[in-house]
């Protein structure tokens, strides 16, 4: 059985790990989320300038 120093850091990388993948995944769901508005935006932008379009004409 490993004890003192080597098991603290042994459950300190787990944590670590543990850490990293959760704000990895926190951010890949941002992300997605933001890329998911832009896209919405984009669609508002478009049609904004077709009636800007229309209406000019």
């Amino acid at each position: 059985m490993v004890e003192g120093p080597s098991r603290t850091d042994s459950f300190k990388d787990r944590e670590n790990a543990q850490e990293g993948a959760y704000i990895k995944k926190h951010e890949a769901e941002q992300l997605k989320k933001l890329k998911e508005r832009l896209e919405e935006q984009k669609k508002v932008v478009d049609k904004l300038e077709k009636d800007l379009k229309n209406f000019k004409n």
